[in-house]
């Protein structure tokens, strides 16, 4: 899609965060909430949305594990691309 531009590297990376432990529910959800959940929740009614939370808390249960301190390394994928278009004369 862009190689008519010029030249076009892609590369990915995965990096690890640790998340600290929180008051109430999993870590992730808590990273999460404010932003890739959001726009979920807000089409959701309130009854929706705490049985979604709920699916939701399972799910991260199984996929992340919570440490004993209560912190859950979080592992999370980045793809980069750059293009690089030739200067025209």
């Amino acid at each position: 899609m862009l190689s008519p531009l010029g030249p076009v590297n892609v590369w990915e990376t995965e990096y690890l965060q640790r998340l600290d432990p929180v008051v109430e529910g999993h870590p992730v959800r808590h990273f999460t909430q404010s932003t890739a959940i959001r726009p979920f929740l807000a089409q959701m009614t309130p009854d929706e949305a705490t049985r979604y939370t709920q699916a939701y808390e399972a799910a991260l249960c199984d996929a992340y594990s919570i440490e004993q301190d209560g912190r859950v390394l979080l592992t999370f994928r980045r793809v980069f691309f750059t293009a690089v278009v030739p200067r025209s004369s």
